[in-house]
């Protein structure tokens, strides 16, 4: 099939606008999993933390 100048524009046009939708997708999509993966860090910090204050507390028991 052999496309007329119009139908090549308009389809360039199509492809340049897929592509457009596609990498803001991709970028909200990469935001998101990084707000993600924040928020397992946070959560995995705060037992940690949890976690020496419990063997901290335990230590100055034994000390006692």
């Amino acid at each position: 099939m052999v496309l007329t100048f119009e139908q090549s524009q308009e389809k360039d046009k199509c492809k340049h606008t897929h592509k457009k939708e596609l990498d803001e997708l991709k970028d909200l999509y990469s935001e998101k999993l990084h707000t993600r993966n924040m928020a397992e860090l946070n959560i995995k910090l705060k037992i940690a933390k949890l976690e020496f204050q419990k063997q901290l507390e335990f230590t100055k028991n034994l000390a006692h």
